[in-house]
C-alpha cells in the first residue's frame, strides 16, 4: 500500500512590478544656467516611488544618482544640477531604479527608460 497526500502551497506578500511608462522632458531656466529637467511616470501610477537615474550633457556625466518621488498622479519630476550650456547641448536622463513598497522595479516592461532634450538658439 502507498499513501498519496495533496499539498496546497498559497505564496502571498508577493512584489508587484513596476515600470516606467514615459519620461517627459524640459528645459528649466536657472539664473543665466538651464536645468534639465525629466518627469518620469511609472506605471501602475502610484505615490510615493522613488525614481532614481543619472543626467548626461552632450554624453558626458553630469550628475548620478538624482532622485525624486512620484505624486498621486505616478509622476516624479527629477532636475539636473544648473550648468552653462548652448545650442546644440543636450540633456539625456536615463532611468536607473525604482523603489516602492509592495513593487519589484522591472525593466523589461518599461515603456521608455532614457530621453534627451536638446538646447534650441
Amino acid at each position: 500500500d502507498s499513501n498519496t497526500a495533496t499539498v496546497t502551497i498559497t505564496v502571498t506578500g508577493g512584489a508587484q512590478a513596476i515600470s516606467v511608462a514615459d519620461i517627459a522632458m524640459f528645459l528649466v531656466p536657472a539664473g543665466r544656467n538651464t536645468k534639465g529637467e525629466a518627469r518620469v511616470t511609472v506605471s501602475p501610477a502610484i505615490a510615493g516611488a522613488t525614481v532614481t537615474g543619472d543626467w548626461l550633457l552632450n554624453d558626458a556625466p553630469l550628475v548620478q544618482g538624482t532622485s525624486g518621488v512620484t505624486d498621486e498622479s505616478g509622476v516624479a519630476v527629477i532636475q539636473s544640477v544648473p550648468i552653462k550650456v548652448g545650442s546644440g547641448d543636450f540633456f539625456t536622463f536615463t532611468v536607473t531604479g525604482i523603489s516602492a513598497t509592495g513593487y519589484e522595479y522591472a525593466p523589461a516592461g518599461n515603456a521608455d527608460t532614457e530621453e534627451d532634450i536638446t538646447v534650441l538658439p
